[in-house]
C-alpha cells in the first residue's frame, strides 16, 4: 500500500495531476498562450481539472513567481468572460 495518486478510489482507478505538476503546466500554458488569457472555467477545461483547483493553483503561481505573473482584469480569449485572470507579465515589458 503506497501513496500512489493513481490508486483505486471507491473501486475505480483515478488519475490526478500532482500540485507541482499542475502549477508548472498552468504557468507554461499562460506563458505559451501570452498575450491571450483564459478564464478559470476555460483553463480548467484545457488542463482537465476542476475550476476550484485551477483557482488554487493560480494563487500558488502568482505568489511563487510574482515577477512573472499577476491577477488582472481581462477578457477570456475563448469564451469572452471578464474577470480577474492569471496574466503573464513579461519581465521588462
Amino acid at each position: 500500500m503506497g501513496g500512489d495518486l493513481g490508486q483505486a478510489v471507491g473501486g475505480r482507478a483515478r488519475h490526478q495531476v500532482t500540485t507541482p505538476d499542475l502549477r508548472r503546466q498552468l504557468a507554461d500554458l499562460i506563458k505559451t498562450e501570452h498575450p491571450f488569457v483564459y478564464c478559470w472555467r476555460c483553463l480548467a477545461a484545457k488542463l482537465r481539472v476542476s475550476e476550484a483547483r485551477i483557482r488554487d493553483t493560480a494563487q500558488m503561481v502568482v505568489f511563487g513567481q510574482r515577477q512573472d505573473f499577476e491577477l488582472a482584469r481581462r477578457e477570456c480569449a475563448a469564451c469572452g468572460a471578464s474577470d480577474q485572470l492569471l496574466v503573464y507579465t513579461k519581465p521588462g515589458a
